[in-house]
């Protein structure tokens, strides 16, 4: 469901047309002009640059942008900036030398030529405003977002560590206390038997005052921790307390007045407490609930803090600012070895999605990513993110998954807790074909973090793999509420393996994203429909338009019309070249239609991936997931 917001127009005058640089802004008519040109843009990419127009010169935060534009909508800054990212390029802007919108580090966005109001034509004039109607719309949605969770009385042992609150003058201190929020959230999910909410659904609440009352029953958690931080130079103050969700009463509460020098122990004692007070057994009463080592510089451990708050698994978008950030941590204390794992996951998530804001070449990027878990693993050996880190080598880097299972496997005995690695096992294990596995896992993520996107995502994946339309429609319309718009091609294809063509067409006709993908689910689409001619059409265009540059799609297209030949040449032809990228999409839906052709079975074994090469290669998750119910009990 797409989000309006009344932002541009004034309710006191006739709105205007707003101009800056080469562009102009019509609110009445809703368009963005470059000359006589009319700009198409999404929805949701015209009420953000209505927005920045409107606050124009001002910034606005990523939260700003989220209540005015998404408003109530359940989004994530890296939704903010992945929507920023498709508005330059509507606009032709580059986020490297930008002439529209720039990002304000640490503080959000801002329209950068100068705003002037134009006067509107009669015709203009007589437009009509949006009203009431747009925000029932919203509100409604919004209210649906509630309809996701479980009713169902939470847990004794269970809490959520909503975002502290900062309260300091240095607007970079909001992001320290995200960080120091996600990793006391990890250090509680360490402890065996207490269930903690996952950091997409806590951080939902961010800036929102909401009742803990609700947050509780919102999260389905019986207990909430909630706080502030104020940072004055090498002063610290850190308040905590522990809510009962259902009563409002607090169990616990204390205020720290330290250095610095003292957060890792703050972090730590709050930790302990919460676990005290809940009455749940540690791991081992002597082991650091944090881990982050024996000693660690303040000021380093500050800025990685805030590194960890940028570089969630999934936030594309502010991995540059989160280098930036671990580099300083690294130089500062060349002793922290989270610091180093950090900056090794930070350069391969650039690197494989092939980041064009990456200053490094691909060769130079994987040797600080060697160096870099060398180095952790000279200072940590027996830790989780050290393996994760060498079976993402192993895997992304390599082509080799019998040497990454075991290393990856590894790390979630070590750390079965940490929700950024069980993404990545879910991703590694639906990449060996074991899509009921991953689909167990990936359930238990999205019953820990029902408002993590990432988690329905990677479940929705599961189950279009498995071929589970019903389940899988019920998800992709549950994150198109979460997301407020996106999921059009997705939801095509799984309405059309449920024989509803005409509504498939209506969904891929809404796609917002590459236009090669919308083409081809019109041509999927027009076929179930029986209008060959339109199909025929489309398809073509698919094929000359984007099949040398885009054949993996081209290939689906033939294998969903029956047309195996073709099919079977096109992934042919992709050998060796496409070897990793067939390793990792041969499950999509699309293909379902060549598994009764006895080539598909040649075929996967050309690309490593038949029962039997699987079968060989000694990665058990089964053992992940009980080790991982033991950190979520009923």
């Amino acid at each position: 469901m797409t989000r309006f917001h009344a932002v541009i127009e004034p309710a006191s005058r006739s709105p205007q047309c707003f101009r800056f640089a080469d562009l102009e802004l019509d609110p009445g008519r809703k368009v963005v002009r470059r000359g006589q040109e009319d700009i198409e843009l999404p929805k949701l990419s015209y009420e953000l640059l209505g927005a920045l127009v409107q606050a124009a010169p001002d910034t606005l935060s990523a939260d700003e942008l989220m209540d005015r534009v998404w408003d109530g909508a359940v989004v994530s800054p890296a939704t903010v900036a992945k929507r920023v990212e498709l508005l330059r390029q509507a606009l032709g802007d580059d986020s490297a030398d930008p002439k529209y919108v720039a990002l304000v580090r640490g503080h959000g966005y801002r329209l950068l030529p100068p705003v002037v109001e134009a006067t509107r034509t009669p015709e203009q004039r007589s437009t009509r405003r949006l009203g009431l109607a747009v925000f029932g719309v919203a509100m409604a949605a919004a209210f649906a977002a509630w309809l996701f969770f479980d009713t169902s009385p939470a847990p004794e042992r269970s809490v959520a560590v909503i975002p502290f609150v900062s309260f300091s003058e240095d607007p970079e201190d909001e992001v320290f206390a995200d960080g120091l929020t996600e990793e006391l959230s990890h250090a509680l999910a360490r402890v065996n038997e207490l269930r903690v909410t996952g950091r997409t659904s806590s951080f939902y609440f961010k800036g929102k005052n909401a009742d803990l009352r609700e947050i509780g029953k919102a999260l389905g958690v019986a207990n909430v921790v909630e706080g502030s931080v104020r940072r004055s130079g090498e002063r610290l103050r850190v308040t905590a307390q522990l809510v009962d969700a259902e009563s409002g009463f607090h169990l616990w509460s204390e205020v720290y007045d330290r250095q610095m020098a003292d957060i890792i122990d703050i972090q730590e004692d709050i930790a302990r407490n919460v676990v005290r007070e809940l009455q749940v057994t540690l791991l081992d009463a002597d082991e650091p609930l944090l881990a982050a080592g024996a000693s660690v510089d303040p000021t380093a451990y500050a800025l990685y803090l805030r590194a960890v708050s940028l570089s969630a698994y999934g936030m594309l978008p502010t991995l540059a600012e989160a280098q930036e950030l671990i580099e300083q941590v690294v130089e500062i204390d060349p002793d922290f070895a989270k610091g180093w794992n950090r900056l090794a996951a930070i350069h391969g998530r650039r690197l494989f999605v092939r980041d064009p804001g990456y200053p490094h070449s691909p060769a130079e990027g994987m040797a600080i990513i060697r160096n870099a878990v060398s180095r952790a693993r000279e200072l940590d050996p027996d830790s989780a993110e050290v393996y994760a880190n060498l079976g993402g080598i192993a895997w992304v880097f390599e082509g080799d998954a019998a040497k990454a299972a075991p290393l990856i496997e590894r790390a979630l005995e070590l750390d079965p807790s940490d929700v950024n690695l069980l993404q990545f096992a879910i991703d590694f294990t639906t990449y060996l074909g074991r899509i009921e596995e991953a689909r167990d896992l990936t359930a238990r993520l999205v019953d820990r973090d029902p408002l993590c996107m990432m988690c329905r995502v990677l479940l929705t994946k599961s189950l279009m793999f498995s071929a589970q339309w019903a389940e899988a429609e019920e998800q992709l319309r549950t994150l198109q509420v979460m997301e407020g718009s996106g999921f059009h091609w997705n939801l095509g294809i799984v309405l059309l393996f449920q024989e509803r063509p005409d509504e498939a067409l209506a969904s891929f006709e809404q796609h917002e994203g590459f236009e090669y993908l919308r083409v081809q689910g019109r041509a999927l689409a027009l076929h179930d429909l029986g209008r060959a001619a339109e199909s025929a059409a489309a398809l073509e265009s698919l094929r000359q338009t984007w099949g040398e540059d885009r054949p993996l799609e081209l290939a689906q297209a033939y294998a969903y019309l029956g047309m195996n030949d073709e099919a079977f040449a096109v992934l042919d032809s992709m050998l060796p070249e496409y070897l990793p990228t067939l390793q990792t999409e041969y499950t999509e839906a699309l293909f379902h239609p060549l598994y009764d052709d006895p080539r598909w079975e040649d075929f996967l074994v050309r690309i490593g991936r038949s029962a039997e090469q699987i079968a060989a290669i000694p990665f058990t998750l089964p053992t992940s997931i009980e080790r991982y119910a033991e950190t979520v009990p009923d």
